[in-house]
């Protein structure tokens, strides 16, 4: 018996996939190779990155232990000075009030050579007593400054 609309029995022959069936299907295939590629890719390249950030960040770790070094020793030398200028020597003080009438003519190595109120030179070393003034804590000869015991400095 046959049907009226001309197929034979149900499921007694298969049909041949049409061109477009065919095409359809090589494209999904195309597609699914193709998403593939890029899952592929992307796995690569966030192995890449990860692998660039562990850099990054080690190379991160060893610039800010560098300058923790930097910044200690910087505070070494800012402690060392800080003490030649407080130091008993006190060879880098000289932000003291002036002595008045006296002025540093010359010096040289650890002898100043300084002008009194009279016009006279006289020569000192630090220790010496000038008479009428005190004691002559430091000559600095780089701020060209003679500091006394007081805290004056003759300039």
């Amino acid at each position: 018996m046959r049907r009226a609309n001309g197929a034979g029995a149900a499921g007694s022959s298969r049909r041949r996939p049409s061109a477009r069936t065919r095409t359809t299907g090589a494209q999904v295939a195309a597609i699914r190779q193709g998403m593939q590629a890029l899952a592929s890719a992307a796995g690569q390249q966030r192995q890449q990155e990860a692998a660039h950030q562990d850099r990054l960040q080690r190379e991160l770790a060893a610039a800010r232990a560098e300058l923790a070094a930097l910044l200690a020793t910087v505070g070494d030398v800012d402690a060392r000075l800080k003490r030649a200028h407080n130091g008993p020597a006190g060879a880098l003080a000289g932000g003291g009030r002036a002595l008045p009438g006296r002025s540093v003519t010359a010096i040289s190595g650890d002898r100043a050579w300084l002008r009194t109120p009279r016009g006279s030179q006289v020569t000192v070393v630090a220790g010496e007593r000038l008479k009428g003034v005190g004691a002559v804590r430091a000559v600095d000869g780089l701020r060209g400054v003679v500091t006394m015991s007081d805290g004056r400095v003759v300039r």
